[in-house]
């Protein structure tokens, strides 16, 4: 989507009546702007098919339904209102309006089901001092400032609070950041002990752990101690937040040379924080966000050498501790950074050429949580290693071939083959014996929903980017790469179902423990499941959408509008379990969907009698 959104022609603006969705829109304030101003951008396209093609002998090739041996035909339009609809929330899943998302996201793909020769991206206006007022509503930053640590200090809950959130914290969420218990309960008795003695001690804490100690605080399940989940969450969250600005703006107010402190103290477990508050973000689909965050936080690793190994020769000899801490940072960061880049299609912070600090081992002699999560770890940034390149050469503003695409799809198919024999799913949530407590199982079962979710999620993105790729004129050799793109369609439906199944086998067990029928120690990642969970489960949904309707009718698989309704079944029960503005948002996704596939020709019309979340065999999973 990059070389296309600088070619696509200029938009009409356009006055129409208020579309069939308005009465549902108006519940969202958030997403009103929005579609607003998709609506003046967005040039009215021909209802009929044979109109448009008789106008442009050269009609856009990519919204015409793929045949197996390359030649298109024409595709039946989408109705402007849906298709705005959809835009609307499938860009609001990841960014704000006016933000660059790149080729291959569920924005771009619905986009190409709307008009891509008759209509250009939103862009971020620059030239005006004013625009329309817009009414803060606060969704995730209270309206609360704190410039000081002695404003943050008091905003920490009782000791007795906070030490069940911590707890709660590495039982519960602790899998995927890799934060060691052995290094920071001493740490955290030194803050108390601080508070406890504020000026007889002599001691201050530092702005950027009140950054982290929030930042776990604002991740972890709040409803460990309180029904008011959300609330709390986002406050700790705000905290973590401005304590980063006030580690900041320590490099303002402390002399460049004062011999007993520095600004830079510390900067290690603000990035730290930043991976936590990140995956916070992108939890709430301010996906953009975090890749910022990551990116902010990066350049403040790279200030103090985050980016050199700790065993650099010319540093001072450092505890093993902060070798560790340091390590495990700096590749959390590179790791979410190329994560986000690719989710995003947005060039990543971080070259291979511009670090040295080496990877993690795994040594027998750490406690066994720790070998998990290093074990984790280091597959992922496999992984995004893989992808690092396939953003440059696949999502980038030129055209990838149809045989990168397919080398990448290798390549990721390769890593998920050489996972260690315990991160195998067959069956997919049984545990070893070997691995130990129930602690420890629990671990590993979040791991492996995580890295299926990531590898299924890589390969949809990978081949919907090619598959929906636009600009492509009529020549011989346009037709050629429509017979790699048919290749990608067929597996972007096998993926995207693969997908659907995975996380209807997750959310399966989340009922089951709720209707008491399991423990919630077998329920895989039950507490962060709104990233890896409900953004990759729409994703896919959205997939299949667009791949079902760039199938002709007689090879589109039979499954893939039962996965589809599975899908929307599942994402209707969240939205009833969710209160206010995200079930909203959940409900309005969910119909968008379902309109999109009445309208494709492609679903019958209601759900099938299959959708329903069965739970009667859910513990084979």
């Amino acid at each position: 989507m990059g070389a296309e959104s600088h070619t696509a022609v200029a938009c009409q603006s356009e006055k129409s009546g208020e579309p069939s969705a308005a009465e549902m829109l108006a519940r969202i304030a958030a997403l009103e702007q929005t579609i607003a101003e998709m609506k003046m951008n967005t040039r009215p396209r021909p209802v009929e098919v044979e109109n448009e093609a008789s106008e442009s002998p050269d009609n856009n090739e990519s919204h015409r339904v793929l045949s197996t041996n390359g030649e298109t035909s024409a595709l039946i339009p989408v109705k402007r209102d849906g298709y705005i609809m959809s835009a609307a929330l499938a860009l609001v899943s990841i960014g704000h309006h006016g933000e660059y998302i790149g080729r291959g996201s569920a924005f771009c793909a619905l986009h190409m089901l709307g008009s891509p020769d008759g209509s250009s991206f939103p862009y971020a206006k620059s030239t005006d001092a004013v625009g329309p007022y817009r009414q803060s509503v606060n969704e995730l930053m209270p309206p609360v400032f704190f410039n000081t640590v002695e404003h943050l200090v008091s905003s920490i809950p009782p000791r007795a609070v906070t030490d069940t959130l911590i707890k709660t914290f590495f039982d519960r969420a602790n899998w995927r950041y890799g934060i060691s218990e052995d290094w920071f309960y001493p740490a955290y008795e030194q803050m108390w002990t601080a508070l406890n003695f504020p000026y007889g001690a002599g001691l201050q804490v530092n702005p950027n752990w009140l950054s982290l100690l929030f930042a776990i605080l604002a991740i972890c399940p709040q409803s460990a101690i309180s029904a008011a989940a959300d609330t709390q969450a986002e406050a700790f969250f705000t905290y973590g937040m401005m304590a980063r600005r006030v580690a900041e703006d320590t490099y303002l107010s402390v002399p460049a040379f004062a011999p007993l402190e520095s600004a830079a103290d510390g900067t290690t477990l603000g990035c730290l924080a930043a991976s936590i508050l990140a995956y916070f973000l992108a939890e709430r689909k301010r996906i953009s966000e975090a890749w910022k965050l990551i990116g902010n936080s990066i350049r403040s690793a790279q200030a103090v050498g985050m980016h050199r190994d700790p065993s650099w020769r010319r540093w001072h000899t450092m505890s093993e501790n902060e070798r560790m801490l340091r390590t495990r940072a700096w590749w959390g960061l590179r790791q979410w950074d190329i994560l986000y880049s690719f989710i995003l299609s947005r060039p990543p912070m971080t070259q291979p050429s511009s670090f040295d600090v080496q990877l993690p081992v795994v040594d027998t002699k750490m406690c066994l949580t720790d070998q998990l999560f290093i074990t984790y770890q280091l597959e992922l940034v496999k992984l995004s290693a893989i992808l690092e390149k396939a953003v440059e050469k696949c999502l980038s503003v030129a055209y990838p071939t149809g045989e990168d695409v397919f080398q990448f799809d290798e390549e990721i198919k390769l890593w998920r083959a050489n996972w260690a024999t315990y991160l195998h799913d067959s069956p997919f949530f049984a545990v070893d014996p070997s691995t130990g407590t129930t602690e420890h199982n629990r671990i590993l079962r979040n791991h492996r929903f995580s890295m299926r979710a990531w590898y299924l999620t890589s390969r949809i993105k990978l081949h919907r980017s090619f598959l929906t790729q636009v600009g492509l004129p009529r020549t011989p050799e346009a037709i050629s790469l429509n017979k790699w793109r048919s290749r990608s369609r067929d597996v972007c439906i096998e993926v995207a179902i693969e997908m659907i199944y995975h996380q209807m086998a997750a959310y399966r067990r989340v009922l089951l423990a709720r209707n008491g029928q399991i423990s919630v120690d077998e329920v895989p990642v039950k507490d962060s499941w709104c990233f890896e969970g409900v953004f990759t489960l729409y994703d896919a949904a959205v997939t299949v959408v667009v791949a079902m309707t760039l199938t002709e009718p007689e090879k589109r698989p039979q499954g893939a509008e039962e996965a589809f309704d599975k899908a929307v079944a599942i994402m209707r029960s969240i939205a009833a379990a969710l209160a206010g503005k995200r079930g909203d948002i959940m409900g309005l996704a969910l119909e968008s969907l379902r309109v999109l596939g009445r309208e494709q020709g492609w679903r019958r019309g209601d759900m099938s009698p299959a959708a329903s979340i069965d739970v009667s065999n859910a513990v084979v999973y």
